[in-house]
């Protein structure tokens, strides 16, 4: 009996125990409810708890460690809490939670929960163009001012009062829009306006921007329409042209070439103010775009006080997947090579990645081709004069040649010169000499000349491909010297070339 009656007041002792000193349960939050935003620096915190607390411990954080807190406090037993003024920033998210404690100590944390402080008022945003005090703005202007970070929207005013009584435009633009095109042409030459912006955010409209005041003198270029090639056009060559309409009142135009839709700096990397046409030839060397890449441009007009148009409509398009041919270097005749047949036979090579489907030849009496002797296309990598139209006697021509394929033109080669069907040439004419031979920086050329007549002299290298033009023209019948900047050219062995109207020479020389 005596043992039974021990074990029942063990327990009874236990349970007591448990009972006096057990700890507050969790805490629930109540206001402000979790992940809840626009919320007041100044809003209480509200919480409800189950058990009878002496205080409460409240912790507020910018993290969900609570590491790094802005409150940590212990209350009385009210479950609410008002932060102190300037303890809450603006545009913040907190982490808070409670615990209760009685005179066992310190219960269980409450759940976490988020709430994120209301915005500050958005501030103005600073104008950009046109200026204050503007004297030579365009009839149609373009109203640019500074981004607001957080900003949900922009109000524009434009009046002829500095009190904006009346308005001439009142405007409402969505997020991201810092710009504004004006379109109507309403705007008076030799007329004061005036213009201002605001913002607004979560917490309602900030001020006004300061106001700023133009004049408009003229209208601006017209906007370029974009011809070729077409929107959305597919398999372009890579050295193709860029072509658009002309734009009345302008001078130059603007090109951005872009790999962006919505052609961000970051992403143009062409871009042009000076162009005189209105078009723009893709270069055929030192290629700046790439095979199988969209890209997207765009054209506005300027004049000469650099007053632009508006771009006009962005086209895209897509290069085709393979590249332009390499430059074709030609085989022969060998250039400064003498009496040849007015039926020449000329050839050239390839070594392409992408080889050509054909080649253009092109022969010319002018070394810079001003002229067409001859203009051919042809499948081979030779083609031979033909008997019905032979080159002019005793003459010199020089001659080039392209490769194409679907992606574009290559480089034109290196030209090479002839002469053709010189009557009883001479060799080694000239008494010519060369000195210093070797020589570094600077060579000069000594020769007699019997008569008066066309000479050029020229430095080629161990191919035959003119490296150096020393001179072209008319001389009289004398001794000449003349003196070839050879600094440039890498060290080897090249060839000095005079070539007359019936007479050659060529010396050789080293470049050390």
């Amino acid at each position: 009996m005596k043992r039974t009656a021990t074990i029942i007041l063990f327990s009874f002792a236990l349970v007591f125990a448990n009972a006096v000193f057990a700890q507050p349960g969790k805490p629930t939050l109540v206001i402000p409810l979790n992940n809840s935003v626009k919320v007041s620096t100044s809003s209480d915190l509200a919480w409800s708890s189950a058990s009878a607390v002496d205080s409460f411990g409240i912790q507020i954080a910018t993290d969900t460690s609570f590491i790094n807190t802005v409150v940590d406090t212990v209350k009385g037993n009210t479950s609410v809490f008002t932060p102190v003024a300037g303890t809450l920033q603006n545009f913040v998210v907190y982490y808070w939670r409670v615990r209760g404690k009685d005179v066992n100590g310190f219960g269980a944390w409450s759940d976490r929960f988020m709430f994120r402080t209301i915005d500050r008022v958005s501030p103005a945003p600073i104008l950009r163009t046109p200026k204050n005090n503007s004297k030579t703005s365009p009839r149609l202007p373009d109203f640019v001012w500074s981004e607001v970070v957080r900003a949900s929207r922009y109000q524009m005013q434009l009046s002829t009062s500095s009190s904006y009584s009346t308005t001439k435009l009142d405007t409402i633009l969505g997020v991201g829009n810092t710009e504004f095109n004006y379109a109507k042409d309403t705007l008076s030459p030799d007329s004061s306006y005036f213009w201002r912006v605001r913002s607004e955010n979560e917490n309602g409209w900030g001020d006004w921007s300061s106001s700023a005041s133009f004049e408009v003198s003229f209208l601006p270029p017209s906007i370029p329409k974009l011809l070729s090639p077409g929107n959305n056009s597919v398999n372009q060559p890579l050295n193709q042209r860029l072509d658009w309409t002309t734009s009345t009142q302008s001078t130059k135009y603007r090109l951005y070439i872009s790999t962006s839709p919505n052609l961000t700096n970051s992403s143009i990397f062409y871009r042009d103010s000076s162009l005189l046409r209105s078009f723009y030839d893709l270069p055929v060397e030192n290629l700046i775009l790439d095979s199988s890449t969209t890209y997207y441009w765009t054209v506005a007009a300027g004049n000469d006080d650099d007053f632009y148009s508006r771009n006009s409509d962005t086209f895209k398009f897509t290069t085709i997947n393979l590249l332009p041919p390499n430059r074709p270097f030609n085989t022969s005749p060998q250039t400064a090579s003498v009496q040849h047949s007015r039926q020449p036979t000329f050839v050239w090579n390839d070594t392409s990645k992408f080889l050509p489907d054909s080649f253009y030849l092109h022969v010319s009496s002018f070394f810079v081709f001003t002229d067409t002797m001859l203009l051919v296309q042809t499948v081979n990598k030779n083609y031979t004069v033909p008997a019905s139209t032979p080159l002019g006697s005793d003459s010199v021509f020089y001659w080039r040649v392209a490769g194409k394929n679907d992606a574009g033109f290559s480089p034109w080669s290196y030209f090479w010169n002839l002469t053709t069907d010189i009557k009883s040439p001479v060799k080694n004419a000239f008494k010519a000499n060369v000195y210093p031979n070797p020589a570094i920086a600077n060579t000069t050329v000594n020769f007699e000349l019997n008569k008066s007549q066309n000479v050029r002299i020229s430095i080629v290298d161990i191919t035959g491909r003119e490296v150096l033009n020393v001179y072209n023209g008319a001389l009289e019948a004398n001794n000449h010297s003349f003196t070839a900047n050879i600094s440039e050219l890498k060290q080897g062995n090249y060839y000095i070339a005079i070539a007359g109207e019936a007479a050659m020479q060529t010396i050789p020389f080293i470049k050390q």
